[in-house]
């Protein structure tokens, strides 16, 4: 891998790890830190469109964000060289 392969993938943590704290303080999560993570998008006015779906398609619940609508969820299945396979679901 090289630099700006570690940068693009660097770079889409960082924008996924603020849209996930976009998504938890739109369904509660109020925590400072998800406010400001959050606010910071908010800004950019892109979200706006979305936000009601958001709200409709995750809840707070038990301390945790959970999308309550089943095609949303997606599973991936990853397999190594070895071909090993692991299944990962995403909810």
């Amino acid at each position: 891998m090289n630099d700006e392969d570690s940068f693009l993938i660097q770079t889409a943590v960082i924008i996924s790890n603020f849209f996930l704290n976009l998504i938890r303080y739109e369904v509660g999560d109020k925590s400072k830190t998800t406010g400001l993570k959050a606010n910071e998008l908010l800004k950019l006015n892109i979200f706006d469109n979305i936000l009601n779906e958001i709200r409709e398609n995750f809840k707070f619940l038990n301390g945790k964000c959970v999308c309550t609508n089943d095609e949303l969820k997606v599973s991936v299945r990853i397999e190594s060289e070895d071909k090993v396979s692991k299944k990962v679901i995403f909810r």
